[in-house]
């Protein structure tokens, strides 16, 4: 299992800035990003959304809304689930486990 985090605002979230934020939550999280344009395919691909609110040419005091799911891809690049924000760790570990393969 490779937990990435992907982020959608690449003008302000610089590769040095994604490394500390997702190495805070854990070192084992790859920090993505890439144009907006690639960004825009994949969250289509995937299911997911992002809009900037406020946005103008040159400004850094926009917000983001984008999705909060966690989306669960196998090794071929296929969703396999959606995991709803808020879902319990619980809940997260045990539908996880149930999507590994346990024969070795």
């Amino acid at each position: 299992v490779q937990p990435i985090f992907i982020s959608v605002d690449p003008a302000r979230d610089k590769p040095e800035h994604l490394a500390a934020y997702s190495s805070a939550f854990s070192p084992a999280i790859r920090a993505l990003t890439g144009s907006e344009r690639k960004l825009r395919q994949v969250a289509k691909a995937y299911g997911s959304y992002f809009n900037y609110v406020g946005r103008t040419p040159g400004s850094t005091t926009y917000t983001v809304d984008h999705s909060v799911n966690i989306y669960v891809v196998n090794g071929e690049g296929k969703l396999v689930s959606v995991i709803p924000f808020g879902t319990p760790l619980e809940e997260i570990v045990r539908r996880i486990e149930g999507m590994l393969d346990k024969s070795g």
